[in-house]
């Protein structure tokens, strides 16, 4: 009773959100893709605070057309806003343009690339981002760019935003920059983008932001779900939802359903989520979702999450000595936490953000760990078809710096830290 009087805050209370104007010409745009990602893509933005008639004009050399697009109110606890979407189909590659209107107002026109097959199979991935100035993450989402310009889509893991208010989502939007060269993204939700409370709810605007396939699992819809690609599917799950035991059930026979799918069976299969089956971090362990997921998790190939603001990489080995799956815990933050240093863990990283750089082909995925700091490779490992994985980084020394903020306190996970950090053995 005295440690829930000590954390309701910090479990169930939210910081006040400033009241916060509108613009009045479409703006905060994102690209999505559809279920179907060589095909379909959906433009969403905002503009106002009342639904206008609003439409998207896009055309290359051979087509123009009209899309009337969806609109939708969103009320939050300081303002309210229009959110608008389209959703585009039976796309080809190559270069579209875009120009949207809401009302009287036009956007500027944007270019909008439609990728082929084979550019459909390299891609970024960040975790936590939480950017409480801005700087951060226009550094991160610069990196990025520049480091892999052939990716084809920027994936996150959940944690985008720091709270969910619009100071935060407006920082997301001047960092990420990319309204007149659309950029495909695909998201997790993650907790940081929900409301605190006895039973938690996600931001309003996250899923008019975020206007994803529907084809997840009840109570669920637009924040689980898949994305096939050529070689690839991709599935999404929002953690933070699973709140009701029938939440975990159902979670757990759509995850079953969609990763032995006939559909799916020759592609590679990813999934993203915000709290990992396997903690990176002290303390903070995810029982229920390890017990839910952890079965159906064996049909997939690698799995990505986030949340623990450190990096830890595992090959999840079958009683054949083949790997079932890599499994990647991520961080893309400059807030860093205590490490829980699994000696389960094949290679471990603290105190310094990361992407992921994917690629993958019919034989082989590559998942690539970079810093972000200074832009060095830190982490390779390679899956092959038949279930061979190579770690190409095993014999490396690791680097597992004692968070700044936890240095000069003694307590019991300080000291559990710096045990299993020396257990170790092969540090900087």
């Amino acid at each position: 009773m005295a440690l829930c009087v000590l954390r309701w805050n910090a479990w169930f209370g939210n910081l006040p959100e400033e009241a916060y104007s509108v613009g009045r010409e479409p703006h905060n745009v994102v690209i999505t893709f559809g279920e179907d990602a060589l095909h379909e893509r959906t433009i969403s933005w905002r503009c106002d605070t009342m639904i206008q008639p609003s439409y998207a004009i896009y055309w290359n050399n051979n087509i123009r057309d009209t899309i009337l697009a969806v609109g939708r109110l969103v009320e939050s606890r300081a303002g309210k806003a229009a959110f608008y979407h389209v959703r585009l189909r039976h796309l080809t590659a190559g270069d579209y343009y875009v120009e949207l209107h809401s009302g009287l107002r036009s956007s500027a026109v944007m270019r909008m690339s439609v990728s082929n097959p084979e550019q459909l199979n390299e891609f970024v991935l960040a975790g936590d981002i939480q950017d409480l100035k801005g700087d951060f993450s226009q550094h991160l989402f610069s990196a990025t760019d520049s480091m892999f310009p052939n990716a084809a889509f920027f994936a996150q893991a959940g944690d985008l935003i720091e709270r969910p208010m619009d100071t935060y989502w407006q920082m997301f939007f001047n960092a990420y920059g990319h309204q007149t060269n659309l950029f495909p993204f695909v998201a997790a939700t993650g907790n940081h983008e929900y409301l605190k409370g006895v039973y938690k709810q996600l931001d309003s605007r996250w899923t008019s932001i975020f206007v994803n396939p529907e084809n997840g699992p009840k109570r669920a819809t637009g924040r689980t779900y898949y994305i096939d690609f050529p070689k690839m599917r991709f599935v999404v799950i929002d953690t933070d939802q699973l709140q009701l035991f029938s939440d975990y059930t159902r979670a757990n026979t759509w995850l079953k359903r969609i990763l032995n799918d006939e559909k799916a069976a020759d592609k590679w299969k990813i999934v993203m989520m915000h709290h990992s089956v396997y903690s990176a971090g002290m303390g903070r362990n995810n029982p229920l979702i390890a017990a839910a997921l952890s079965g159906a998790l064996r049909q997939a190939d690698a799995v990505f999450a986030g949340h623990d603001h450190n990096y830890a990489r595992r090959i999840v080995w079958d009683t054949d000595h083949k790997a079932d799956y890599i499994n990647v815990v991520t961080t893309s933050s400059e807030k860093s936490y205590l490490g829980r240093l699994n000696p389960k863990d094949d290679r471990l990283l603290t105190a310094h953000p990361v992407v992921e750089h994917i690629r993958l082909n019919d034989t082989t995925l590559t998942i690539e760990t970079w810093r972000v700091d200074d832009y060095s490779l830190y982490d390779c490992v390679v899956l092959h078809k038949d279930g061979v994985a190579d770690d190409y980084y095993e014999s490396e020394k690791e680097i597992l710096p004692m968070p700044e903020r936890y240095i000069g306190v003694d307590n019991r996970k300080t000291r559990k830290f710096l045990e299993r950090r020396t257990e170790r053995g092969s540090y900087e």
